[in-house]
Formats: structure tokens, sequence, C-alpha cells
């Protein structure tokens, strides 16, 4: 069976919220910003992005706003609504997330590897 697969890479608009659905599993929600690329004209468009289980954990402990990230998805949903305010009808996209990364376009990434061999070399240099 063939795997269709959405990826995104954007920047967090707000912290990961960690949640649990009605059985207990963890339930991770973000909000990314998709900018246009490269200079080009047009909106951002913001995707709501849903992980679970072990994902939902590890990026809300991991990731905070700004971070620049990528997700890889394989379910795709939109939804409208009725903006109270204005009254024009809106559209949401959201993900089902199956892998999250940082992304090392803009910035600099520490992961745990790298600092358990900075203190591994650390021990190392003080003899201990």
């Amino acid at each position: 069976m063939e795997r269709l697969c959405s990826v995104i890479t954007g920047r967090l608009g707000s912290d990961p919220r960690l949640g649990e659905t009605d059985n207990g599993t963890p339930k991770m929600t973000m909000s990314v910003a998709v900018e246009p690329r490269n200079g080009q004209d047009g909106p951002t468009r913001w995707f709501t992005v849903t992980a679970y289980r072990y994902l939902a954990t590890k990026a809300a402990e991991s990731l905070r706003k700004g971070d620049n990230v990528i997700v890889k998805a394989d379910d795709l949903h939109t939804w409208t609504w009725t903006d109270e305010r204005t009254k024009e009808i809106r559209t949401g996209v959201g993900l089902a997330a199956y892998d999250i990364a940082a992304s090392m376009r803009f910035d600099t990434l520490t992961t745990g590897a790298t600092a358990r061999r900075a203190a591994q070399a650390d021990a190392e240099a003080t003899g201990q």
C-alpha cells in the first residue's frame, strides 16, 4: 500500500499544548506558520499539527514557540467556520504528524547526543 506524505517546514506560532484523548492517549497540538519562500509574495499559511503517543510527549518537551520545524504527516484535513467578528468564512488545515524534526535552516541545534558527548569530553578532560 502506498503512503502519501505531506511535508511542511515552518515556525511554531505557540508552545505545543499537551493533553490526552478521551482514552488517555497523549495528544499534542501546535500551530505552524509556513511563510512564502525566498522573498516571494503571498500570505503566511497556518497549519494545526497534531501528534499522538510518544511523539506527542517528545515534541511537547522539546519544542517552543518560534522554533523552526519540519513536519511529516500522512493525514491532511480541512474544516471551515465563520469568523464571529468579521463574518468571513475561514478555512483551517490540519495535519496528523508521524514525524517532527527541528529544522537547522536558520537555527543551531543541540541534541541530547551532542550534550552527552560534551559532558563525556568534559569528564575525560577533568579526569572523572
